[in-house]
């Protein structure tokens, strides 16, 4: 903890206001996340936008999933996948048109 939290902070101190204008943002792959020198905004983005980077994500590997904030899919190469709920309620993801509940704190997965 103590060496991410360094490691982070570290991260912080490089940052640079603005990005550089030569990054072409503009590109169909790009999203830009505007988090204003505070990354904990990203914990409180929208589902709406949540949903959008999940879709930009996980469109190159052809999955598609749907979950509340605070629900994960961490995808393997071989096709096997975790779905872990950091919420502390039960919780509904969806992988691929497959509905999945998943326990509050908890996980589920499929091994291949």
């Amino acid at each position: 903890d103590f060496c991410l939290s360094r490691g982070l902070g570290d991260v912080y101190k490089r940052q640079v206001r603005g990005l550089d204008p030569s990054v072409p943002v503009d590109q169909a792959n790009v999203q830009v996340l505007e988090v204003k020198f505070n990354p904990r905004l990203l914990l409180t983005n929208p589902p709406t936008n949540l949903q959008d980077i999940r879709d930009a994500v996980l469109r190159p590997f052809d999955l598609q999933f749907s979950a509340p904030v605070n629900v994960s899919l961490f995808p393997f190469s071989d096709g096997s996948w975790v779905v872990e709920n950091f919420n502390v309620y039960d919780s509904t993801a969806v992988l691929n048109g497959q509905s999945i509940p998943v326990r509050a704190r908890g996980w589920t997965y499929k091994w291949n």
